[in-house]
């Protein structure tokens, strides 16, 4: 009982940290180099970004990256916390399955998505924290130059390349 619902939770957290960690950084460089006219080359002589326009890009990447792994992992998180709301497995029975199946039978397919506005602006403003304090942590607690970033032209390149 004690591991209800772990496998629907190792799901649901790799969907919306893959939105995290994966594709924010990725969205993010992708608007900034845009936004210059670079297209997808990083380094072709263009000064670095204006602060408001990393933010801009940061927050916009942080929609899309954590909104798109939030929604995608929210069936899965719906499941996991019926299944560990009943753990004895009177209500929704004794494997994810069961659960699921359970949920839209009582809820239709929309049950699945219950709450999902909530979790996803939770995400996206959890991600664009994060986004932020990967960005402007590095300089300060490693010594890292603030435009080492865009000079590497990926993210946490930097830090890799130190050591």
């Amino acid at each position: 009982r004690l591991f209800r619902g772990l496998g629907l939770a190792m799901v649901r957290d790799a969907g919306y940290v893959g939105g995290m960690l994966g594709a924010t950084p990725v969205i993010q460089d992708w608007l900034l180099a845009r936004r210059a006219g670079q297209g997808a080359r990083p380094g072709t002589g263009e000064g670095p970004p204006s602060e408001a326009a990393r933010q801009a890009a940061s927050l916009h990447a942080s929609v899309l990256g954590g909104g798109v792994g939030a929604l995608a992992s929210h069936p899965f998180d719906v499941v996991k916390t019926c299944m560990q709301g009943d753990p004895a497995g009177r209500e929704y029975g004794p494997s994810a399955v069961a659960a699921a199946a359970r949920v839209v039978a009582a809820r239709g397919p929309r049950g699945l998505f219950q709450g999902a506005f909530w979790r996803c602006a939770n995400i996206v403003a959890t991600v664009f924290i994060v986004n932020e304090c990967a960005q402007r942590l590095p300089p300060v607690l490693f010594g890292v130059p603030g435009a080492a970033r865009a000079e590497e032209g990926a993210w946490g390149a930097d830090l890799v390349h130190r050591s």
